[in-house]
């Protein structure tokens, strides 16, 4: 399902990845799943709320392809939601042909 509710430049896709991510300065990896992608950057659950403007490491990993993708993201916002917290990060560094698979699965991901 394609959300655009808020006349967004870049629709979200409501898709469960599993997805690690590691806030800078943090040894700890914590493992989660998505809660929507779109073409700026993806929202998952979070352990707890993470400050505005923190940086972040994600892996998503596209199981089916057997591959993970890299990226550095940066903290747009973090709310709960249905007693999950939510965060929305904006990717920063991401490998342009990394992008466009991601890109491409989740859209094959949400066709399914």
């Amino acid at each position: 399902m394609i959300l655009n509710k808020e006349n967004r430049s870049y629709p979200r896709m409501k898709i469960n990845f599993k997805i690690d991510y590691t806030k800078k300065g943090d040894a700890e990896t914590i493992h989660s799943k998505t809660h929507d992608i779109s073409a700026t950057g993806v929202s998952f659950i979070s352990e707890s709320i993470l400050a505005t403007g923190d940086s972040v490491s994600l892996k998503i990993l596209l199981e089916e392809l057997g591959i993970s993708i890299k990226a550095q993201a940066v903290v747009i916002r973090s709310w709960n939601e249905n007693n999950l917290v939510i965060t929305s990060v904006q990717f920063s560094d991401i490998d342009y042909h990394d992008f466009i698979r991601l890109l491409d699965y989740s859209l094959a991901f949400q066709a399914e």
